[in-house]
């Protein structure tokens, strides 16, 4: 099992949108908004098995918040999009790379 403990960043001004950092024990595995999908697939392409569990807690916090195998967790993305009403709904979706990714 593989734990990564993340650390909210603070907010730059004009940024929107909170940025992550995931930690397994002293190593940075990356800097992102969404650092447990973003880490599995870090890890997966280091060479990790994907049925390896990966666990997510926030940094000082011992319960778990989310929990998947590496491989399944890599296949996702959250997406935003606006509702009807006008507010910002996120969803897990599948993982498309772009092509800096």
């Amino acid at each position: 099992m593989i734990v990564i403990d993340v650390v909210g960043l603070p907010l730059k001004t004009g940024q929107q949108h909170q940025q992550w950092q995931a930690w397994h024990g002293d190593e940075l595995l990356c800097t992102a908004r969404v650092p447990f999908f973003t880490a599995a697939r870090v890890l997966l392409n280091r060479g990790l098995a994907p049925e390896q569990v990966l666990v997510m807690r926030h940094k000082d916090n011992p319960q778990t918040s989310l929990t998947s195998t590496i491989g399944a967790a890599a296949k996702l993305a959250v997406v935003e999009r606006d509702d009807p009403k006008g507010r910002i709904e996120p969803r897990i979706a599948p993982y498309r790379a772009y092509p800096s990714d």
